[in-house]
């Protein structure tokens, strides 16, 4: 909160306290007196003010008379928060850290959220990969009563119903631009100096027409993306830039990015909750500087606007896109670095787990919308900005607000994965906006909302689930790797190479001849060695940073962890 104009933490003369984690919102008067007017109250009124909230947040509120503790988390849960009871204790922690280090807890891995890290790239529910803690429920109100050590736990929020028959012509845009543009100006609140990352993608041009239409004109950082579309995302970007004659701050990231300091010192603030070893998201970090004070990054979050992560249907069709089926490239990985048993009590846990969220939602393209927000945006989109980008500055992601999330989650799946969304939004509010083409994920579009024929293919191929087929033929996995949507796990670098020499392999956790093999042997063009190499290694790093081993100091990035893996 050291570039907030917010308090983030208030005391009453009673004694009541409100501690806050994040950026919360109030998006229809003043956040400064809302908060002053919570750490007077009891806590039942307490609680109902801060649902009341949106944005991204987790707040503590500490009711001195009645001897009560209320938790409150963000509606869509945005902003970590962990918990772990025994028969003694309660800890609630914005890290996975906080908690191993009470020592209260032993060191020890849950299959289930393992098992979902390494083969969907994000926790389930309400799963992490440490066990016995938990992820609070999204949008709940705990009230925790110390003298009885009792706990109650209430949700605050619900979805609206569904638009199913709504036509392209039906879809309010003014009322999204409205939402959004009321966003910005709760969020300025807090900070009015702000920089915007802008990538050739639609969600921070939209982004940038909201602000530009608020008078606000805020510094622009352009990230350069070498490796996909021959810089596209980077050239598109600057010509938007160039169009609305703004400058702009080039962001070269080094290719040697993934064996330096920079991204242990990502792993550290991230806590491997994703996998990030060639993950080009995670090289910003190390390029926002204290003098941004805040950013703005995604709509929603998590491409709320373009569910380019789902399929059409329900929750079969999904999972059969999204899964790993057992004699997978990545579960033959796993088998090579865990134990057996371990290895099948993580798959055995996810399908588990992956079917018992299922049951709590509608099993068609609204149910699945519903649980990727819930767990694939909140516990992966979600940790950049949230766990990593707000170490720096104030993260600011306009439209992650309960009206504005609720109506664009109701719009029918087919409207917004083939863009016509986007593009009438466009159309609508900023058609000066449309004269430069857009690179997303990839995928090159032009001004007038075409994709290039094999870009098409590709969509069809990725709603059929045909992608784990076509990595049995060499030319086609090449093509869809030239598409940006096939990236190499677990490419070798040296911090690879230095973590895994260190690897014990007598750790009750690993299979301990494949370990063996792992540190004797590698082969660039075996993608199984490749992906199993990368799991030891997030394994290797994420202990060390639960145990304490890796800590990152205040000012992380002039510090050198080269010490810590031996000379060189």
């Amino acid at each position: 909160d050291q570039f907030s104009s917010i308090p983030h933490f208030h005391q009453s003369p009673k004694g009541n306290i409100l501690a806050i984690s994040g950026v919360p919102l109030d998006m229809h008067g003043s956040l400064k007196q809302t908060l002053l007017s919570v750490v007077s109250q009891d806590y039942q009124k307490a609680a109902k003010s801060l649902s009341a909230l949106d944005g991204a947040f987790a707040a503590a509120f500490w009711d001195n008379v009645h001897h009560k503790l209320v938790i409150v988390t963000d509606f869509l849960g945005s902003q970590p928060l962990y918990k772990f009871t025994d028969n003694e204790s309660v800890l609630w922690t914005t890290d996975l850290k906080g908690i191993t280090s009470s020592g209260l807890l032993d060191l020890e891995i849950d299959p289930t959220g393992w098992g979902a890290f390494l083969s969907l790239g994000y926790y389930v529910g309400n799963r992490t990969a440490l066990k016995k803690v938990e992820i609070i429920e999204p949008g709940s109100i705990t009230i925790y009563d110390p003298a009885k050590r009792a706990t109650s736990i209430q949700s605050y929020w619900k979805w609206d119903e569904p638009k199913r028959d709504i036509k392209l012509e039906d879809v309010d845009t003014g009322r999204l631009i409205d939402q959004l543009d009321q966003h910005v100006k709760s969020s300025l609140e807090h900070n009015q100096q702000s920089a915007l990352l802008l990538s050739g993608g639609f969600d921070s041009r939209l982004i940038l027409c909201v602000l530009r239409r608020a008078g606000i004109e805020p510094k622009i950082a352009i990230c350069e993306h070498p490796d996909e579309g021959n810089n596209a995302d980077g050239r598109y970007a600057l010509q938007v830039a160039r169009q609305f004659k703004l400058g702009a701050e080039l962001i070269r990231p080094e290719e040697s990015f993934y064996s330096s300091d920079d991204y242990v010192n990502y792993l550290i603030m991230n806590e491997v909750t994703t996998p990030s070893l060639s993950l080009f998201i995670a090289r910003l970090a190390a390029h926002f500087k204290p003098g941004m004070q805040a950013i703005w990054e995604g709509v929603g979050p998590g491409n709320s606007l373009y569910p380019c992560t789902q399929t059409a249907g329900g929750f079969e069709n999904y999972i059969q896109f999204t899964f790993p089926k057992r004699d997978s490239i990545i579960w033959r990985a796993a088998a090579s670095v865990f134990a057996p048993s371990l290895v099948e009590q993580m798959y055995e846990g996810v399908k588990e787990c992956l079917d018992q969220e299922g049951t709590k939602y509608p099993d068609d393209e609204y149910g699945v919308r519903y649980f990727i927000m819930l767990s694939r945006v909140r516990n992966r989109a979600a940790a950049n900005p949230f766990k990593v980008y707000a170490n720096t500055v104030l993260p600011f992601t306009p439209g992650l607000s309960k009206d504005f999330l609720n109506y664009v989650i109701s719009i029918p799946f087919h409207l917004k994965y083939n863009l016509a969304v986007y593009l009438k939004i466009f159309r609508d509010h900023f058609p000066e906006a449309m004269k430069v083409p857009w690179c997303s994920g990839g995928i090159l579009i032009k001004p007038n909302g075409k994709m290039h024929p094999i870009h098409r293919l590709y969509m069809y191929i990725a709603q059929l689930g045909l992608l784990e087929s076509i990595k049995k033929y060499p030319l086609a996995e090449s093509v869809a790797r030239r598409l940006g949507k096939q990236p190499q796990i677990g490419k070798e670098n040296s911090l690879v190479c230095q973590t895994i020499a260190l690897v014990n392999p007598g750790h009750s956790d690993l299979n301990a001849d494949g370990i063996r093999r792992l540190q004797s042997e590698f082969s660039a063009s075996d993608p199984v060695t490749r992906s199993a190499r990368a799991l030891l290694f997030y394994w290797q790093i994420w202990r060390w940073i639960m145990d304490g081993q890796l800590t990152m100091p205040r000012h992380y990035n002039t510090t050198s962890w080269s010490s810590i893996f031996g000379a060189g």
